[in-house]
């Protein structure tokens, strides 16, 4: 179980925190209790906004902190875990480029599918060399 306090406060100058442009500092903290040993854990962390403090109230930010985070959590966790994105461990921008290009079709072509299952997926294209060529071939009517 977690429960998570956001609040945040106005930056009078953004020299504060060495970044320009930052009119708002949120500090959520976090605590999340082990349910089977009891053990609480305490975390605390730290955003930076270009928006006023003002403009939003404390639940508010911290609902756009949540859902910035379960996008990611979600997009990386699929490019991540089974495309193998952090293993890509090439600096040159055109491959690493290119690699990014081909994960963004891979999980485009997995949402046309049925069950949307990314392994299954992958799995069927490792498969059948054609089944890709076939879905990046394949031309919609238009509406």
């Amino acid at each position: 179980m977690t429960t998570r306090q956001t609040r945040g406060w106005r930056l009078e100058d953004p020299a504060q925190v060495g970044i320009a442009h930052m009119q708002t500092l949120l500090v959520t903290e976090r605590h999340t209790q082990d349910l089977k040993t009891h053990k609480i854990m305490s975390e605390t962390v730290y955003h930076l906004s270009t928006e006023p403090a003002e403009k939003r109230s404390n639940p508010r930010w911290a609902a756009l902190i949540r859902d910035h985070w379960g996008i990611e959590s979600r997009n990386h966790g699929r490019r991540d875990n089974y495309l193998f994105e952090d293993k890509t461990r090439s600096k040159n921008a055109v491959i690493v480029g290119n690699f990014c290009v081909a994960r963004a079709a891979v999980l485009y072509f997995n949402a046309q599918t049925e069950t949307g299952n990314i392994n299954e997926f992958v799995e069927e294209c490792q498969e059948s060399k054609r089944k890709p060529l076939n879905m990046i071939m394949r031309r919609r009517r238009a509406k």
